[in-house]
């Protein structure tokens, strides 16, 4: 079991911390936090992977919307000459 320090709630309210150690995790209650933050490790690696694709994506859709832009500006360019 691991240790915690405990939080002693008297009935007046105030809050004072104990070295004593009043309660504890279980191995079961342990283990099932560990698969908790496990979980949630796993949704930042997988939110970070989702940006870089978001970011790959953003980056072609840019490249697809400037050749048009670049194609319009040339044909402007092009109308002035003649």
């Amino acid at each position: 079991m691991s240790s915690i320090a405990a939080i002693s709630v008297p009935k007046d309210g105030q809050i004072e911390e104990s070295d004593e150690e009043e309660f504890g995790l279980t191995d079961r209650e342990e283990a099932d936090l560990e698969k908790v933050f496990a979980r949630e490790q796993n949704a930042v690696v997988n939110a970070e992977a989702y940006m870089e694709q978001l970011a790959r994506e953003l980056s072609i859709l840019d490249g697809v919307h400037i050749v048009p832009v670049l194609l319009i500006e040339a044909s402007e360019k092009f109308v002035r000459v003649i």
